[in-house]
């Protein structure tokens, strides 16, 4: 457990930064903190993985812009968690904006903007009805294309999984 402060700044990565811990808080100053991927294929931050559950991780006060056009991996991806947060975070140009796929229960995006994402500003998906991928909240999101970028799936990808709840959302 414990929590991260990244300072203001505009921060270069090629690797995934991955979360691997339980009941964890990243967190930055707002729009003064910028973490740029510049590998077209990967994603920015991971949380969880396929072998490991993790619980109580928060993402917080972020812009996660890609440094380079996104042919693949998210800006944020999160694998078999338990209450994942994601908060107050600007999300550009990535090629899913947020990727939550296999064994997910409770994950929470509140006043976060998606912008110009290549697929689909949230792809949620199982890889089957039974790995049990159960509970998006969204509140007080914007989903868009404000560059003129037009998704090739749409705003949100569902793919099996149970349970979207959204409130005081746009999907532009």
């Amino acid at each position: 457990g414990g929590s991260l402060m990244i300072p203001a700044g505009t921060y270069r990565i090629t690797a995934p930064l991955v979360i691997n811990t339980s009941s964890f808080r990243l967190f930055g100053e707002g729009g003064k903190t910028v973490i740029k991927q510049y590998t077209a294929t990967a994603d920015t931050f991971q949380v969880g993985s396929a072998a490991t559950q993790r619980n109580g991780v928060t993402i917080e006060s972020l812009a996660i812009i890609a440094g380079a056009t996104k042919t693949g991996g998210a800006g944020v991806a999160v694998q078999n968690s338990v209450y994942t947060r994601l908060l107050h975070l600007n999300i550009g140009a990535q090629y899913r904006g947020v990727d939550i796929y296999d064994k997910n229960f409770g994950t929470f995006v509140n006043e976060c903007v998606f912008t110009d994402s290549v697929e689909s500003a949230i792809r949620y998906t199982s890889t089957t009805a039974a790995s049990g991928t159960n509970g998006l909240f969204l509140n007080n999101c914007v989903l868009d294309s404000a560059g003129g970028v037009q998704p090739t799936i749409a705003g949100i990808n569902w793919i099996n999984g149970e349970g979207l709840y959204a409130v005081n959302c746009e999907i532009i």
